[in-house]
């Protein structure tokens, strides 16, 4: 924890210092021995490097001194000079740590391997300092330091290297990541330009986690990453569909709420990133396994082609969605007009009940002198009684016909 915050190079020579004598002290050695002299003088001196290799051997000589605490000792030495390793690989020059692929595990490395494989996770700080001496394009890495904007783009093949980047999502426009990666024979290389929520990190904790390191390959690697990236995607559109069906009764049984055009909006939305999403995916697993600068070996160009085949079936599964979410959408439709025409009808047969009625009164109101019902003394009641006979005529003949 203190190296991480010290920069000074005197704080760190005190710190590997105060650690060494901690050791010691936990031995019960009254007195610094010769070889624990020589280690001070070596941090000192700020060999830090040759300081920890010397560290190493002078404490296990001086374990077989006392041999009653010979294991206890080996150990905490072993574990301060693991310390002092990482140390020195994390403050030397601000150079990220790799991993290199052993027989059994990964192990943090300084540099790339000469004959080996290595990946590592870095920000784009970190690429500025190790892009020129890995000899990537500085046109890479300003595409890094601008944040991707768009879903349409795909692996740029270079002669010793294929290089990319891919926006990430879930559907929600806050959730988007950008990554960039690097693949070289025997490197793979992910910078992180925008991780939100740390999934990315998690997905390249996974790759290391998935295969073993005795039989992983370059190929493996890449493959594990990717899957990780839509891992949980099916289940996640599997939910999406359930949802989408629920609305469907609502809209059988005339209960739909206020809000579901929005509803409608905003999944429509969701399920066209998905679509991009996955059609950029598409594009990163075919140019991968084209192949076209030779890095990888041709009886594994298949895990490429794995993902890509399941790429593509969650392409079509929101394709499905979307043409769900249309179907929807016209049900919708066609349920607000039958509820229109419901309501036009009933205006409709309420116009045809007072039409007559409309026209008895335009035709007594005409007023002339020779109408006898004018001057007859039950003219109005008649008038009356024939309009009421009339209205109900009407309505129980609309009702039979089922138009009220």
């Amino acid at each position: 924890i203190c190296l991480s915050i010290s920069k000074k190079p005197c704080n760190i020579r005190i710190l590997l210092r105060l650690s060494a004598l901690s050791c010691l002290n936990i031995c019960e050695v009254k007195t610094v021995p010769p070889c624990g002299e020589k280690i001070f003088d070596g941090f000192l001196r700020g060999g830090a490097k040759e300081s920890i290799d010397f560290s190493r051997r002078a404490t296990q000589n001086y374990a077989k001194i006392y041999r009653r605490r010979a294991y206890l000792f080996d150990s905490l030495a072993a574990s301060v000079h693991t310390i002092l390793k990482w140390a020195y690989y994390v403050k030397k020059a601000g150079v990220p740590v790799l991993y290199q692929v052993t027989k059994n595990t990964f192990t943090p490395t300084e540099c790339l391997p000469s004959d080996g494989l290595a990946v590592g996770y870095i920000t784009v700080k970190e690429l500025e300092k190790i892009a020129p001496v890995l000899g990537f394009s500085t046109s890479t890495v300003q595409q890094c330091r601008e944040e991707v904007r768009y879903f349409r783009s795909s692996i740029e093949v270079y002669d010793h290297y294929s290089f990319g980047t891919i926006k990430r999502t879930t559907g929600d426009e806050n959730g988007e990541d950008c990554i960039a990666i690097y693949i070289k024979r025997g490197l793979f290389l992910v910078v992180d330009i925008r991780d939100s929520d740390g999934s990315t990190r998690r997905a390249f904790e996974a790759v290391l986690r998935r295969f073993p390191a005795s039989s992983v390959t370059l190929e493996k690697l890449i493959f594990a990453f990717l899957d990780a990236m839509i891992e949980g995607d099916g289940k996640m559109l599997e939910d999406m569909e359930f949802a989408l069906s629920e609305p469907e009764e609502g809209i059988l049984f005339n209960h739909a709420e206020d809000g579901f055009v929005s509803f409608l909006l905003n999944e429509r939305r969701r399920l066209l990133l998905l679509r991009n999403y996955y059609e950029q995916l598409i594009d990163v697993g075919k140019a991968l396994e084209e192949n076209e600068n030779d890095i990888f070996a041709e009886e594994d160009l298949r895990y490429f082609k794995i993902f890509t085949d399941k790429t593509e079936r969650l392409e079509r599964n929101v394709r499905s969605l979307r043409e769900q979410l249309m179907q929807l959408r016209e049900a919708y439709q066609s349920m607000l007009d039958i509820r229109l025409n419901r309501i036009m009808k009933t205006f409709t047969a309420l116009s045809a009940v007072f039409l007559p009625l409309t026209l008895i009164t335009g035709w007594y109101g005409m007023n002339f002198k020779g109408m006898p019902e004018l001057s007859w003394h039950y003219g109005y009641p008649y008038v009356t009684a024939l309009a009421v006979a009339v209205a109900l005529i009407c309505i129980i003949l609309f009702r039979r016909k089922k138009w009220l």
